[in-house]
């Protein structure tokens, strides 16, 4: 084996056995995930994650907290898209009591929940009073907290016209007001709890290069074309890359006082 063969074989068995390690301690645990469709892509990528691992990660859809067996990484559909005041009424109503069987519980907003004229301002104290409401409740579980995704930006000739008539193409007013959202997510949480900056995954390249778009001198953060098929959802590509980041999120979550 050549040296270069060899390191590369070093590295990528380092790499597996890092993922098999944090599996291992995600199978462990209980969590339950509140999610749509954006979640489902982050489930696929966990799911192809724990094939590559060779490594048997018990999934399970579940109706509420009480439903989260033992060694179990449970996810639940809130209700519904477009309406984020609803998925945290549905989740709460997942978390009703006290002495849930949790170790961990995440919700998570779909870039369809904001759009360009969201309260912000408002959205952000609703989801910081559930946050609360759980903590009084039940104060032995940990919360990671997850950035809303965001979308590709509209390019070619249909956007440059837009910018000619003064007219934002389509995601850059949308990813505005979501990276708004997020920034209140990432400052008010910092010190306390993980916060799995999904946002901030979808805007890197391959390479670790942040991707925006320039809006009137502010730098947009925009989906990095090759992590989706459609601007909108995380294909396979996509999907790898944040699961991955998601499940080492949660490890830490999970170890963090």
């Amino acid at each position: 084996m050549s040296v270069s063969n060899a390191f590369a074989f070093s590295v990528h068995n380092e790499v597996d056995a890092s993922l098999r390690a944090d599996l291992t301690r995600l199978s462990s645990m209980r969590v339950l995930f509140g999610h749509q469709s954006v979640g489902d892509n982050l489930l696929a990528g966990i799911r192809q994650l724990s094939q590559d691992a060779n490594f048997k990660l018990n999934i399970a859809e579940v109706k509420s907290a009480h439903g989260v067996a033992p060694n179990t990484f449970a996810h639940m559909y809130v209700a519904e898209n477009t309406q984020p005041l609803k998925k945290l009424k549905s989740f709460e109503e997942a978390l009703v009591g006290q002495g849930l069987p949790l170790d961990l519980a995440v919700l998570k907003f779909c870039y369809v929940d904001i759009h360009a004229q969201t309260d912000i301002a408002g959205l952000f104290g609703q989801y910081r009073d559930s946050v609360e409401k759980l903590r009084s409740s039940n104060p032995s579980i940990r919360i990671m907290h997850v950035t809303a995704p965001i979308t590709v930006i509209q390019s070619g000739i249909k956007a440059k016209l837009k910018r000619l008539m003064g007219q934002a193409p389509y995601g850059i007013q949308e990813n505005i007001r979501r990276e708004v959202f997020n920034d209140l997510l990432r400052r008010h949480y910092a010190g306390k709890d993980v916060v799995f900056d999904l946002a901030k995954l979808e805007s890197t390249t391959p390479d670790g290069k942040p991707l925006s778009v320039d809006w009137k001198g502010v730098a947009v953060p925009a989906l990095v074309p090759s992590y989706t098929d459609d601007g909108e959802h995380l294909n396979a590509t996509g999907q790898k890359h944040a699961a991955r980041a998601f499940i080492a999120s949660m490890v830490s979550a999970a170890g963090k006082n």
